[in-house]
């Protein structure tokens, strides 16, 4: 399973111009907002799979995108509509909500000002990101016959990967450790075992 790749290709150039013409910004901002929007839910995910209340979470999330297969391929036809858009950005709140928590707005926020979009672009890219990983998670899960398990084993594949093309301002807001089970079993010197912290895996030098 390699979900940057696949997502980042769900965004074709006429979605990506139907978009940008949706919320009434420049392609290259648009494009560059998808770029940051892309990892940082994948991001969102892995931190939400690291634990096992996060994983339900995370299930629901996936059952409730309704993953048909119609909105991969009719994206652009989607996006032409202001109706059909609406109802599916409405849609990708509560996916997106669901995977970030707290931070889905302070980090939407943070890709508006690193891609010069207005704030509500941003927030509106990453409900439609959501979406669409979940879609392309789904449809991934289904064709390989994953079970639940096996899902969330790919899934915690993809850390290192996703830790890496983490935006630096978005990794202010999301946490992601390579390995955090690996993290954990570290034993702290008898000094520090009251306050220790576990340290973020260094996503960059």
């Amino acid at each position: 399973m390699e979900l940057l790749p696949a997502v980042r290709n769900s965004f074709s150039y006429a979605a990506v111009a139907r978009a940008a013409s949706h919320l009434g910004e420049a392609e290259g901002p648009v494009r560059r907002g998808l770029d940051q929007a892309i990892p940082s839910v994948l991001a969102a995910i892995l931190q939400r799979i690291s634990d096992p209340a996060g994983s339900e979470l995370f299930v629901k999330a996936l059952a409730d995108s309704h993953h048909h297969g119609h909105l991969l391929s009719d994206l652009p036809a989607i996006l032409s509509s202001r109706h059909s858009a609406s109802a599916m950005f409405a849609l990708g709140e509560r996916s997106t909500r669901a995977l970030f928590g707290d931070v889905a707005q302070p980090v939407a926020n943070a890709i508006a000002e690193e891609c010069s979009l207005q704030r509500e672009s941003a927030w509106d890219l990453l409900r439609l990101t959501a979406l669409v990983t979940l879609e392309q998670i789904g449809q991934q899960a289904r064709r390989e016959q994953l079970t639940q398990p096996q899902l969330l084993e790919a899934l915690n594949k993809q850390r290192g990967v996703a830790a890496r093309a983490l935006p630096p301002e978005v990794a202010k807001h999301i946490t992601l450790y390579e390995n955090p089970e690996a993290v954990e079993a570290q034993p702290a010197p008898a000094a520090e075992r009251r306050t220790r912290r576990l340290l973020p895996f260094k996503l960059f030098a």
